[in-house]
């Protein structure tokens, strides 16, 4: 390699470089020994050099432990769905978001009046309108906030305090994508702190339904915490034979598999 590369720097005179060849422990006595010496090395350096880890003296001496778990805890035999199933469930969900973004449309074109929705940031409105008065008296409560007064105003319109609000299409049409990503963070809050219901289920499977693709990081996050969550609640419980579990299988398969978050995904 030497031969074809241009010399930078001539050095080098009449038997200075065999005098360094035959002793090695004397230092360099002048700069032109020193680069005579420091080229010597380097042809003597193989053009590869592997080094030989002794790992456990290392891992002795770590002071920072870095996990590549993914915090998804795995279910109990007999609790987790098959691929096939899993795969079915994706297809089912890819299948209808392509029918709601057409009725969706649709909707969007036909009306006139912009639906009255809780402010972006108001959580507890956003509470009570999506899981009723009861279900924000208990969050309020897990948080140590008093129950809502009586005379507080209504959320919106013609809803009332308790009255809890389905995700009908013409609900979540009028969601934009930030407020979805929004209502989405405030359901996982929810989840964690309470717990999971049918109804929330339908929520959670209606705003995942709204998540245009590719999704941003923000929603790519928040979806791997609730399929966290979620698995985590399957993981405690008792029977396979429970109501919640399918609906549980259902939100994380889609995760998983729709989303393409495979390793979170159940290997059933």
């Amino acid at each position: 390699m030497d031969e074809l590369l241009p010399v930078a720097l001539p050095i080098g005179r009449p038997g200075i470089n065999s005098d360094l060849e035959e002793d090695h422990g004397r230092a360099p006595a002048t700069a032109e020994e020193y680069l005579l010496r420091v080229r010597n090395e380097a042809r003597q350096t193989p053009d590869v050099v592997v080094a030989h880890l002794d790992r456990d003296t290392l891992k002795s001496k770590q002071t920072v432990v870095v996990s590549n778990s993914t915090g998804f805890s795995p279910a109990p035999r007999g609790f987790a769905p098959t691929t096939m199933w899993q795969r079915r469930q994706s297809a089912s969900f890819s299948e209808l978001r392509q029918r709601l973004a057409g009725v969706t449309a649709r909707i969007a074109g036909e009306r006139k009046e912009k639906m009255e929705l809780p402010k972006y940031k108001d959580e507890d409105s956003w509470c009570q309108f999506c899981l009723g008065r009861t279900f924000l008296d208990r969050m309020r409560a897990k948080q140590g906030r008093p129950p809502v007064d009586d005379e507080e105003e209504n959320i919106c319109g013609q809803v009332t305090m308790t009255t809890p609000v389905p995700p009908l299409v013409t609900v979540i049409s009028s969601l934009d994508q930030a407020m979805v990503q929004k209502l989405l963070e405030y359901h996982v809050e929810w989840l964690e702190m309470l717990g999971f219901s049918i109804a929330q289920g339908c929520w959670l499977f209606a705003l995942l339904s709204c998540f245009e693709k590719p999704l941003l990081a923000d929603s790519t996050a928040t979806i791997r915490t609730l399929s966290r969550h979620c698995a985590t609640l399957r993981a405690v419980m008792d029977s396979n034979t429970e109501e919640n579990l399918v609906a549980l299988n259902l939100i994380i398969s889609i995760i998983a598999r729709y989303f393409d978050q495979t390793d979170l995904a159940d290997n059933g």
